[in-house]
């Protein structure tokens, strides 16, 4: 099977004459070498340069507005912070899609641990802000090994269109969901060029797509179909050059990739693999379906897609039922048709290798979606949006199948139709440089638009995150300077559940890394058995924190002064009023508002 599109290719090296080429053709041909290299270097770094820049502006205003990790930054920091200590688990952040498990393994966290570590208050934050761009040129690398100077470009497309719609990967990258997508926008950029014959980018497809796997399950299921495949694959190749290097090192990297969830598995009581495995399979619980994965294909191929009409924050979950599921399937029907046109007809292999991928992505995409609990369905709208991000990829990669065949098919036609001498004519080299040039300015231009975009849409710290940020820190330094180092059991009281949550995690990790062994009673879970108020608690400290963030009281020790109860329930009521009322400005806007196309 021919790996061409059309031209060399992208392994040759560029502008190189043919030997049948006389004397002056080959002299012409040496001298547009540099030309072409000069473009070849500019779109190559150009593809880089606007892949990270979202990144670096999100990183720049996010550390002016006084960013602190509260939350499940915190959460993801301080299990970075204990990847190094004798606290440390071998498995992922808690998920909500399984109740009483975490996700498959600890890599995020292991890749995190420098940062934190030499630098402990923002470090966890530009730590995975240089991981994330890290997997933006691996993939945009990937695709230049597979399709040039058009794959580099595709690629940082695609990471720059993911960015613009769905803005906090590059302003919380620390996130495990958005972690986890760049590095499977990494994987499946990698698997394109595994499929396509490159062998030597299956330990990168293999470390990427572990990655994604261990930061968050919604990638599971993908990622391990395209290792699998993958495999077969490199195994192809190696019988047929008799070379086994790369398909050695590949299975070594994930022997070492997956080797702490094993450990775990078989040393935990209980193992987090089997209780994830029997979670997901159990009678009890009700899945959301079949139709319900039809939909998400259609919610995410169908024109307009979800990702062309409004920004992911503005969707929920639950929207994805407004699609019809036959589109799903017909979409599967078509990725499929055109992979086998792709091989039978075409005999191209990249384009072949890019509609298989599309087929694997779908069929994964499929089964997750059909796997989440019905009870998630029904969560709040800005609670579990974030599982649509898969959405993304999953529909770029079937457009771009399809499109691909439809445009090579073309291509190929048309040069039938003009004759089999008219094709083989050559045009002059001003003509090809004029084109090449052509090409290269289009590139330029789309980059600086899609780089533009994202940028816009990009901001610095959550602002719904700031009154938890004001509290961490004020309480932290008085907690500090009323109480020396060691256990303490603490507990906050706030307005609402979410800033009892933000200050509770940000609070340990302030102090987890100030010398203290912070134990809470609720959120214990997502730390570890170390951080459990069942575990001898030591000095008890409470405090109180207003709506603001500003206004906050550090009680210390187990008696609570006279007031101290009236005052949690002021905060309590307050909260609730405030909640109440913020929820019923959101249902009325959401009645009141349409979003638009993009």
């Amino acid at each position: 099977m021919s790996s061409d599109i059309s031209g060399p290719a992208p392994g040759d090296r560029p502008g190189l004459p043919a030997a049948s080429e006389t004397g002056a053709e080959a002299g012409a041909g040496a001298v547009a070498v540099r030309p072409r290299r000069y473009r070849a270097v500019t779109i190559r770094a150009l593809a880089h340069l606007a892949a990270w820049t979202p990144f670096v502006y999100a990183l720049i205003r996010a550390l002016r507005d006084g960013w602190r990790p509260v939350s499940d930054s915190a959460v993801i920091a301080l299990r970075s912070w204990d990847s190094l200590t004798g606290n440390g688990l071998l498995v992922g952040e808690a998920t909500r899609l399984v109740h009483g498990v975490y996700d498959l393994g600890p890599l995020q966290f292991w890749l995190l641990a420098l940062p934190v570590h030499l630098d402990p208050a923002t470090g966890v934050l530009w730590g995975a802000a240089v991981w994330c761009m890290v997997a933006a040129s691996l993939a945009i690398e990937a695709a230049w090994a597979t399709a040039g100077g058009l794959g580099a470009v595709l690629a940082s497309g695609v990471i720059l269109g993911i960015i613009g719609w769905l803005p906090p990967i590059a302003m919380l990258p620390v996130w495990n969901p958005w972690f986890a997508t760049m590095f499977f926008l990494a994987a499946l950029a990698a698997g394109w060029a595994v499929l396509s014959g490159r062998q030597r980018w299956w330990p990168v497809l293999v470390i990427t797509a572990s990655i994604a796997a261990q930061a968050h399950l919604m990638y599971a299921v993908a990622a391990a179909c395209l290792v699998v495949v993958g495999l077969g694959a490199v195994i192809a190749d190696s019988l047929r050059s008799g070379t086994y290097r790369w398909a050695i090192t590949g299975v070594i990297v994930g022997v070492a990739c997956w080797a702490a969830p094993v450990f775990q598995q078989f040393t935990g009581r209980p193992g987090n693999l089997a209780r994830l495995i029997q979670a997901m399979h159990a009678g009890g619980t009700a899945k959301a379906g079949l139709t319900f994965g039809l939909r998400a294909l259609s919610a995410a191929t169908q024109p307009p897609p979800y990702w062309w009409r409004s920004a992911l924050p503005a969707l929920k979950l639950g929207t994805i039922d407004q699609r019809a599921a036959w589109f799903g399937a017909v979409a599967i029907a078509v990725i499929a048709l055109a992979l086998a046109v792709a091989i039978r007809a075409l005999h191209s292999r990249r384009i072949a290798a890019l509609a298989a991928l599309s087929l694997l992505t779908a069929l994964a995409a499929l089964v997750t979606y059909a796997g989440i609990p019905a009870s998630n369905l029904e969560h709040a709208p800005t609670d579990l949006s974030y599982l649509m991000a898969p959405m993304f990829p999953l529909g770029v990669l079937s457009w771009l199948a399809v499109g691909s065949v439809l445009m090579l098919g073309a291509w190929r036609a048309r040069h039938r139709l003009r004759g089999r001498g008219a094709a083989q004519q050559r045009p002059a080299l001003s003509g090809r440089a004029a084109a090449a040039w052509t090409g290269a300015l289009a590139a330029v231009a789309l980059m600086v638009t899609l780089t533009a975009r994202a940028a816009l849409h990009t901001g610095g710290a959550l602002q719904s995150q700031s009154a938890g940020r004001k509290a961490v820190a004020a309480a932290s330094v008085t907690i500090k300077r009323k109480v020396r180092a060691g256990r303490i059991a603490l507990t906050v009281v706030a307005p609402n559940d979410s800033s009892r949550r933000q200050i509770t995690m940000g609070l340990a990790y302030a102090l987890r890394t100030a010398g203290y062994t912070p134990q809470i009673s609720r959120g214990a879970f997502q730390l570890g058995p170390a951080y459990s108020d069942d575990n001898h608690p030591g000095q008890r400290v409470t405090i109180f924190v207003h709506d603001s963030g500003n206004n906050i009281r550090v009680v210390v020790g187990g008696r609570q002064r006279r007031g101290d109860h009236a005052l949690a329930g002021q905060i309590r009521t307050r909260g609730s009023a405030a909640s109440g009322s913020l929820r019923r400005r959101a249902d009325a806007a959401a009645l009141t508002s349409r979003p638009g196309p993009r």
